[in-house]
């Protein structure tokens, strides 16, 4: 199976795991959308994949269901549709600050 062509939405694609995992479908062929808080890394990483691939970036928090939609609803607009979701974005605060377990999810 190619990814040439397939519109990829990855969440927390400004580092991290999420970058790494954007430049890999970008590199791939396909058109990548990425999404994070932190709208400095997002230029940068968008930046990045611009010179790989056809690529946006959306300042969003998923943790908002009006940013997400927000976020479908411009990637949609550009490319046409979404063929995979990568659901990346997230904190683990426990590793960050030293809390000694899981905390709980809302």
């Amino acid at each position: 199976m190619t990814l040439r062509e397939n519109v990829v939405i990855v969440t927390g694609g400004a580092k991290g795991v999420g970058r790494y995992a954007a430049h890999t479908f970008a590199k791939e062929g396909a058109r990548v959308a990425i999404a994070d808080v932190d709208v400095e890394r997002l230029h940068r990483t968008l930046s990045e994949l611009g010179q790989i691939t056809d690529a946006m970036a959306v300042s969003a928090d998923v943790r908002s269901e009006d940013e997400v939609r927000r976020l479908i609803d411009e990637v949609v607009t550009r490319f046409g549709r979404i063929d995979v979701l990568l659901n990346n974005a997230g904190i683990v605060p426990h590793t960050a600050w030293g809390i000694p377990r899981w905390p709980p999810i809302r």
